[in-house]
């Protein structure tokens, strides 16, 4: 596991961005497997998956699927290491958030927006924080595009749509009035 960990680290460090993904995907792989003892390592490695989801061109097309890898391994660590409800609040969901929506890696779109679809039907915490104002915007905007995927399976697109329809009315008063006549003519 610690061979494992350092690997990894330097990994993230390459300046080889298919290099970096790889170790991204890696890191959400141990964190997916439900390893207690891959739990330290992978959460060893968050600061590191936090400055891919926090630099300034995290969301530029060349960064990509590196940025939905790292989106992905967060809600694989959010999930299966397990942390609070708290501390997934506090610690992971606004990385999550930063690096929303996932747009270039197809085969993280059923797990991320699944995450997304989970947080806000089920888990009060983590759905307080994603309709705060400050994150309220990102969701919508990744509700809409996940929506309009077809890549997104019938049964997610559902949940997602049921969700974005009940948004609309609690959050109409944060959001531009353009936005709300797009939702409300789409999804009402």
């Amino acid at each position: 596991v610690g061979m494992l960990s350092a690997i990894f680290g330097n990994c993230l460090g390459h300046p080889d961005r298919d290099v970096q993904q790889t170790a991204v995907y890696g890191i959400g792989v141990a964190a997916a497997s439900g390893v207690a003892a891959y739990h330290g390592p992978v959460g060893q490695m968050m600061p590191r998956i936090a400055a891919i989801l926090t630099a300034p061109n995290a969301r530029s097309h060349s960064q990509g699927a590196l940025t939905d890898n790292a989106v992905s391994t967060v809600v694989k660590a959010a999930r299966h290491l397990g942390l609070s409800e708290s501390q997934v609040a506090s610690d992971l969901l606004p990385l999550i958030l930063r690096g929303l929506p996932v747009r270039t890696d197809e085969s993280e779109f059923e797990g991320v927006y699944g995450f997304v679809a989970e947080a806000l039907a089920r888990r009060p915490a983590l759905r307080d924080v994603m309709l705060s104002p400050e994150h309220v915007a990102v969701v919508l905007e990744t509700l809409l595009e996940a929506t309009k995927n077809p890549i997104v399976s019938k049964r997610l697109n559902a949940e997602l749509v049921r969700e974005l329809s009940g948004l609309v009315e609690p959050v109409k008063a944060t959001m531009d009035p353009s936005m709300v006549a797009y939702i409300s003519s789409k999804y009402e």
